[in-house]
């Protein structure tokens, strides 16, 4: 899905500024200690995914466009249930702090 994403024209009509906020736990893809405990199969079929590194890709990407202020983050010692409360936490503060340049 990320891929078709960042094929896509992203619209800014009407000439604004966007701002975008991606996280990922830094652990996404350690199963040792996560919670819930992740089964080895999964761990297994998992193995060839690495979530952080596609973020970081996809942000990249993102940054190409002149009206996005893009910021990403793998925030520490988080996995993919964990990672949420942070990820919204930070997400608001970016989107909706004061000391934005207009």
């Amino acid at each position: 899905m990320i891929p078709a994403l960042a094929r896509r024209r992203l619209p800014a009509a009407d000439g604004g500024h966007r701002d975008v906020y991606l996280a990922v736990g830094e652990r996404e893809a350690d199963g040792v200690g996560s919670w819930p405990v992740v089964p080895a199969e999964m761990l297994a079929a998992m193995s060839g995914i690495d979530i952080v590194a596609d973020v970081a890709s996809f942000a990249n990407r993102l940054r190409h466009h002149p009206a996005l202020e893009v910021r990403a983050e793998a925030i520490p010692d988080e996995q993919h249930a964990t990672v949420w409360p942070a990820a919204v936490t930070r997400g608001l503060v970016h989107l909706y702090r004061t000391d934005r340049q207009v």
